[in-house]
């Protein structure tokens, strides 16, 4: 329950700019730089699978938004979720209601599913200086499960070029031609990521097209071999709150050509490209335990990591 005089409601389109705000003041306490932008809530907000009320803001009596609510329904089995209250609202038990009420309407949402899931899982993510999120997470039964590296390079000199593996070449991707085994190389390599979930083409065209503020294709990395697609990468001119550092959103190979030197050809592919536009700071996330050891080669690029963020999950069984 929520303090006296504090309501909540569903996130409008016309509040991302100050939900940004929130949320950036938050970021700013844990990671000292801000994280997200009203562009990139607007394209969580208004993406065609995402329900109205999968948002959610907690209003202070004077009117002032005090804390905001993301979650990421995958069916009745799975709720990714992220929250945040404002720094100055903090210890006043806001937290733990939007715990709460996620907790309870992911079980009304399981049962009513045509078909009851046996159990759900929740899952968040919290940076692991925020001794008091994860605290409240621990004590209402949700486990570490993961960490979450965020990696940084910043280039003094141009960095060592390239070396591609036989037979394999690096390229820029061509929209209109690449777009649809472009998505379904990626979604292939991805499919081993921890927690990885599976787009379709719309949602994938969506999230990594259509959506993309100033798209810039030729940020996007092909890596082919024999006409076919191997891997690649995606990314953005700046990472959110941080237009000085460029960012990876992801980068994958696929299996079969894992281990022969596709991976840092692609990274040193990236970090070539934003040193000579100009950028030589480049970022990433990667997962600390990557069963590909992704975050080992980023490492041995000389990324170097920043902070962490920690993933809680909690399973649950779907009764009254």
């Amino acid at each position: 329950m929520l303090p006296a005089g504090y309501t909540q409601r569903a996130a409008r389109l016309d509040d991302a700019p100050a939900t940004a705000d929130l949320i950036n003041a938050c970021e700013m306490l844990d990671l000292g730089v801000p994280n997200t932008s009203a562009h990139a809530l607007r394209r969580i907000w208004g993406s065609p699978d995402h329900a109205p009320d999968d948002s959610a803001l907690v209003v202070a009596p004077d009117g002032r938004l005090v804390a905001a609510l993301n979650r990421f329904p995958e069916g009745a089995h799975l709720v990714e979720f992220q929250g945040y209250v404002l720094p100055a609202a903090r210890g006043r038990g806001i937290g733990s209601a939007l715990l709460v009420l996620v907790e309870t309407e992911a079980r009304a949402h399981a049962l009513a599913a045509d078909t009851p899931p046996p159990a759900m899982r929740l899952t968040t993510d919290v940076w692991s200086v925020n001794t008091g999120a994860r605290a409240l997470l621990e004590a209402r039964g949700y486990a570490l499960v993961r960490r979450w590296e965020r990696m940084l390079i910043e280039m003094d000199a141009p960095p060592e070029p390239p070396s591609l593996p036989a037979g394999v070449t690096i390229r820029a991707f061509v929209p209109g031609q690449d777009d649809r085994p472009f998505a379904e190389a990626m979604e292939e390599a991805q499919a081993d990521e921890w927690g990885h979930i599976s787009l379709t083409w719309e949602q994938w065209r969506y999230y990594h097209i259509e959506s993309v503020p100033d798209f810039d294709p030729s940020l996007y990395f092909v890596a082919e071999q024999g006409g076919q697609i191997i891997g690649g990468a995606l990314c953005s001119w700046e990472r959110p709150g941080e237009p000085t550092v460029g960012h990876v959103r992801y980068l994958a190979v696929r299996r079969p050509w894992r281990g022969r030197g596709v991976g840092m050809a692609l990274v040193r592919t990236i970090f070539a490209t934003f040193y000579a536009r100009g950028k030589p700071k480049v970022g990433l996330g990667v997962d600390a335990d990557s069963p590909t050891h992704a975050n080992a080669l980023y490492h041995r690029a000389g990324m170097r990591a920043i902070s962490t963020s920690c993933v809680y999950e909690q399973t649950l069984t779907p009764t009254v």
